[in-house]
């Protein structure tokens, strides 16, 4: 082989290599850029803000997989009868505005629009239905249950806007989004589906 021709192949090889890792970098850049955590775009964040999104991403696939231990009685203890003012009864179905309970979520995460409570399988159960803070076009429900599965959250499948609980049938909730799209919520399934 002449050297010539050698040297046209070695600069054919190298050439290649180049527009490969060229290449990959670009799909890296793009596959990053479209990566989000809590419905938070993770392509600009600084590092530290990304470490702390997934800690708490981390954090809640953690919890979200542990069994919870069921509560036994000591039936050795005597019973005693408790009373119950009207100031202590929770109110029931769905809240809007001042009504809605402590959110057992962070505000910078989650913004509740509104709430339903009531009881699931005789579990105290909040449901709360309404964006992710930082970014008010990803819907999300979440449900609480102190003394049940803890706590839970599903986002809609596109970016409708914030939900907000307008009808409950039965264990379904009906949400309307902020575009005017509707999911229903089967509470006893936790399962959220578009209409």
């Amino acid at each position: 082989m002449s050297m010539k021709k050698h040297k046209f192949l070695k600069i054919s090889i190298i050439f290649i290599v180049l527009i490969c890792c060229i290449c990959s970098v670009g799909f890296f850049i793009s596959y990053a850029s479209m990566s989000a955590i809590f419905g938070i775009p993770t392509a600009n964040l600084p590092n530290y803000k990304l470490q702390a999104l997934l800690k708490q991403q981390q954090l809640f696939d953690t919890a979200a997989q542990q069994p919870i231990a069921p509560k036994v009685a000591n039936y050795n203890d005597k019973i005693q009868a408790i009373t119950i003012t009207p100031d202590e009864i929770q109110p029931t179905g769905i809240l809007n505005g001042k009504d809605i309970g402590s959110e057992p979520f962070p505000s910078r995460i989650y913004t509740a629009n509104n709430e339903w409570v009531g009881n699931i399988n005789n579990i105290q159960t909040q449901i709360f239905a309404g964006y992710c803070t930082q970014n008010p076009n990803q819907g999300v429900v979440i449900v609480f249950q102190p003394d049940g599965l803890g706590m839970s959250y599903y986002k809609t499948s596109a970016l409708d806007g914030g939900l907000t609980i307008t009808k409950v049938d039965g264990n379904v909730l009906t949400l309307t989004c902020s575009t005017g799209n509707t999911y229903t919520f089967d509470m006893t399934n936790q399962l959220l589906t578009p209409q």
